[in-house]
């Protein structure tokens, strides 16, 4: 079960990288007139935040797999000691 919600945190991370990336480079493509200069003064904040999140959400996701990974393999070897010395 925990694999599966690692799996969707890490791809919703990746989506928002993704999003957030895009919706960037359509932003820096803007004229620096009215329009473009205040989307750009409001807007580079919020956009750099969803890409934080979403790189945070990526990264965390795949450490807890490797933890997840790291906690069966110690589960199984205790398992297998305990059957095979008892």
């Amino acid at each position: 079960m925990l694999p599966l919600v690692v799996l969707v945190l890490f791809l919703e991370g990746r989506g928002l990288q993704l999003y957030f990336g895009e919706e960037f480079s359509q932003m820096a493509a803007l004229p620096n007139g009215d329009v473009g200069g205040y989307a750009k003064l409001f807007g580079y904040p919020l956009l750099a935040g969803g890409w934080l999140f979403g790189g945070i959400l990526v990264r965390v996701s795949v450490l807890v797999l490797m933890a997840a990974g790291v906690t069966a393999c110690a589960k199984l070897a205790r398992y297998v000691w305990k059957k095979r010395f008892d």
